[in-house]
């Protein structure tokens, strides 16, 4: 079954959804409202009704508090308290019904956040390089850090973008296709491979584009800022952008303890299965997180090495740093290094 704020799937529970919850309250700053509607979903429809063995839970906020009002803020905190308060709620609610102690719990956030300067313009530097096509649009695309150049194949004019872009301060790590030896290093020179950050698919553009970062405290003492545009947000591959929060609690897991081992949301649905006695599905890239399993095993090595890359004259310099755990591979962050042109 799915509840959403606008639908219920399948349609025949729409009725006792709306009767139970109530209409969708009006989205707010911070938004507790719906967070807490969608916890009643849980509480007075899930436990009650359908009795799943699993529940996946999206709680909207604080990430749109803290998009608007920035890392730290009065109202980002408060956001997090009702966050915290809302978990507990349902901590309470399992342990009156004799269940908590029968059900595990995962927490986490699907990125991390930075505080934005608001420097980087992508769209204002590529315009120089874009055409215009018989249609009347462009023919270079800007979503989001992505550039796509329509059409066939054009190295020449996709290194010239990307050539512009490393002389731009604002600018961080660029990726590209892979180059022809498979190493880590991008067709265009000094630039990662796709494949680095894991999006080499059939749907990616030419070019992505991370914003650049720095570890600068902001006002209200929390370290980490990039170049992007607006109050706050993420996105990049900078430390504070990639690494997010995960905590586990329940009756399979290990109890005070923790891990410096790196991990990935894709992880969470393998040990999940894990969990419930299913195999994985051998499509799925991620790993069981053994480590926090209390039947578990943690992994006897964790490494972590750095790949760097240059441009031919060594004015632009980027390097990824990456960790390995049981044979599976995490980007933790980049860092550009720019030098005098000779």
């Amino acid at each position: 079954a799915l509840i959403h704020t606008d639908y219920t799937l399948p349609p025949s529970l729409g009725a006792g959804v709306a009767s139970t919850l109530g209409p969708t309250p009006a989205h707010a700053t911070p938004n507790d409202a719906q967070n807490q509607r969608a916890i009643d979903a849980y509480l007075k429809i899930g436990l009650d009704t359908i009795h799943p063995d699993v529940t996946l839970m999206w709680l909207n906020d604080p990430d749109g508090t803290a998009h608007e009002n920035g890392v730290g803020a009065p109202l980002t905190r408060t956001s997090l308290t009702l966050v915290d308060g809302g978990i507990g709620r349902i901590e309470d609610t399992l342990r009156a019904k004799g269940l908590l102690d029968r059900t595990n719990i995962i927490v986490t956030s699907d990125h991390g956040f930075s505080t934005h300067t608001g420097a980087l313009e992508l769209e204002s530097l590529v315009d120089p390089f874009a055409k215009t096509m018989a249609d009347g649009t462009k023919d270079v695309v800007v979503a989001e850090g992505a550039i796509y150049v329509r059409g066939a194949s054009q190295p020449a004019r996709v290194n010239a973008i990307v050539a512009a872009l490393q002389r731009r301060p604002e600018v961080g790590a660029i990726f590209t296709r892979p180059a022809a030896n498979a190493g880590r290093e991008g067709i265009v020179p000094g630039t990662l491979s796709f494949d680095v950050a894991r999006w080499n698919h059939p749907r990616s553009g030419d070019i992505l584009v991370s914003a650049n970062w720095t570890e600068t405290v902001n006002s209200a003492g929390f370290a980490g800022t990039t170049t992007e545009t607006g109050i706050a947000g993420h996105g990049s591959s900078s430390p504070f952008d990639i690494h997010n929060t995960l905590i586990a609690a329940g009756p399979d897991f290990r109890e005070h303890a923790t891990s410096d081992a790196p991990t990935s949301n894709v992880d969470i649905a393998p040990t999940l299965l894990r969990l419930l006695g299913l195999p994985a599905a051998p499509s799925m890239t991620g790993r069981v997180i053994e480590e926090a399993l209390r039947n578990g095993r943690a992994p006897a090595t964790v490494t972590h090495a750095e790949e760097t890359v240059s441009t031919p004259d060594g004015s632009y310099v980027l390097t990824a740093r990456i960790s390995s755990v049981a044979g599976y591979r995490y980007l933790d962050s980049t860092r550009v290094r720019r030098n005098a042109r000779p």
